[in-house]
């Protein structure tokens, strides 16, 4: 017997993305939209809602388009320093200061733009992040589990946002049979 009971072990993946979000179309064009468009954007809901499987897929989408998009979960990438090695993964980066890796991002935004996506916001361990990528020219969008993950950054940083998305949880309902 060479019966299996996963077709595609893949969808089992934390990284995996399914190509059609159903319910969510609304929120990828939307976001999409504020990405190219290079809107700092707030996404905030209850775990679950979908904010990280709308954020992958913009991502994933924007690959085509002339502005960037890098996710950045921040339950990894804690700090400014690792944020701005992995997005500058693909060049060869021997310094260690922010000021450098400020640096050498700058110089790469004024050639192609870009947005950074950052996940789980409220894990981060320097909510300057936002002030530090925002000044340096990149857009971002982020995510929280609520409004209040706002109150991490300062009141001149919250006035980079200029858009604020809640994400409530999708209730799929049994029809009711009579």
């Amino acid at each position: 017997m060479d019966a299996k009971i996963v077709l595609n072990s893949e969808i089992l993946s934390p990284s995996f993305v399914p190509e059609n979000l159903a319910f969510r179309e609304k929120e990828i064009a939307l976001i999409s939209n504020q990405a190219k468009n290079a809107v700092n954007t707030f996404i905030y809901g209850p775990s679950g809602s979908g904010k990280t499987a709308v954020m992958k897929r913009v991502c994933l989408e924007s690959s085509s388009t002339a502005r960037r998009v890098f996710y950045m979960d921040c339950s990894l990438y804690q700090t400014v320093n690792s944020v701005l090695r992995e997005i500058l993964s693909d060049r060869l980066v021997f310094s260690r200061s922010n000021y450098d890796l400020l640096k050498k991002m700058k110089e790469r935004t004024l050639q192609h733009k870009a947005t950074v996506c950052l996940d789980h916001f409220e894990r981060t361990k320097e909510p300057e992040i936002v002030t530090k990528l925002v000044g340096i020219g990149l857009s971002i969008v982020m995510s929280g589990n609520n409004e209040d993950d706002l109150e991490e950054l300062d009141i001149r940083t919250k006035s980079f946002i200029s858009s604020i998305i809640a994400f409530a949880l999708i209730q799929l309902t049994k029809p009711h049979l009579s």
